[in-house]
């Protein structure tokens, strides 16, 4: 069929070249929506689930869209590709993927497939705002329509997974860094001091007006040098979880969250090491009376940690 409007043949091209790339990726890519033209878009793909679990888990996790143009062209016509769409943080794109197509000679699909690597080793317009992909200007193509079908489908699964572990680990990251300088907040950036002092207190959380013993529960609190405010520090079940609550008085799990909690302001959000911890239980959490209240300092607290101390 022939066409006198240009944009009808434009229009109309889209559409063969829409219907040749969804009959390419089948079921093995999910197309989200198709010729919406955002961020470079014909079609917007994802990696599939197998299952209603597998969707459900996905959910729950960081998940990355695949952008796929999809372009037709007749005879020896060049295709215009905006480098933009191809670029994301100064390199190319992982997650951009370009599907070109025409016939040969006799009438017979031909397909070339392009990552976004691939689209910025294509020539530049005059411009400079576009990669020219065209088969009449000397260079090889081959090597884009020799591509299996196969290969085209792991090629765009793998660089979605990469996409996705990518912000998966600077998720991950933001957040570290964030707990770290709440830590590190809460710490003051001046809690490694020997003037810094730690109170252990046993406080009174019911009390009893039946004849049975009250509950009391056991909490630490935190003055650095230059505050005057006391600041409760936080059990840090993350470097050491195999005790439900904090103690001191003997040498069990309790002591060594407490040592672990403590320390772990104490060195501004650095997490202490085994050593360090053993040896505070060791040398002082262990032995101190347990139903009574302490002050620990800054300088106690050096003299255990201190490289020369062995448990």
């Amino acid at each position: 069929m022939s066409f006198s409007d240009p944009v009808q043949k434009r229009q109309a091209n889209g559409e063969v070249g829409s219907d040749r790339t969804r009959g390419i990726l089948g079921t093995d890519v999910e197309i989200l929506q198709s010729n919406i033209d955002v961020d470079g878009a014909d079609h917007i793909i994802r990696i599939p689930t197998a299952s209603i679990d597998e969707r459900r888990e996905k959910n729950l996790s960081i998940s990355v869209e695949g952008i796929l143009q999809s372009k037709f062209f007749e005879n020896r016509n060049a295709v215009k590709i905006a480098e933009k769409y191809a670029i994301q943080n100064g390199g190319p794109r992982k997650n951009f993927f370009v599907l070109i197509h025409t016939n040969d000679a006799s009438g017979e699909p031909v397909r070339y497939f392009l990552t976004a690597d691939d689209v910025l080793l294509l020539p530049a317009t005059s411009d400079g705002l576009y990669r020219r992909f065209a088969i009449s200007d000397g260079d090889d193509k081959s090597r884009y329509s020799s591509i299996s079908r196969r290969d085209i489908i792991w090629t765009i699964v793998h660089n979605i997974a990469l996409c996705e572990k990518e912000a998966t680990d600077k998720y991950i990251e933001i957040i570290r860094r964030n707990a770290l300088l709440n830590f590190e907040l809460r710490a003051g950036w001046q809690a490694r001091l020997p003037t810094t002092k730690y109170y252990l207190k046993n406080i009174t959380l019911v009390e009893a007006d039946d004849g049975t013993e009250p509950v009391i529960g056991k909490a630490v609190f935190a003055v650095v040098e230059g505050d005057r405010v006391p600041r409760a520090i936080d059990a840090r079940w993350d470097l050491y979880s195999a005790a439900q609550t904090w103690a001191w008085g003997y040498g069990g799990t309790g002591p060594h969250l407490l040592a672990a909690s403590i320390l772990g302001h104490y060195l501004r959000g650095s997490a202490p090491t085994s050593h360090m911890i053993r040896n505070f239980v060791t040398f002082l959490l262990g032995i101190l009376p347990e139903g009574k209240d302490h002050v620990i300092t800054g300088g106690d607290i050096e003299n255990i940690i201190s490289p020369d101390v062995v448990s």
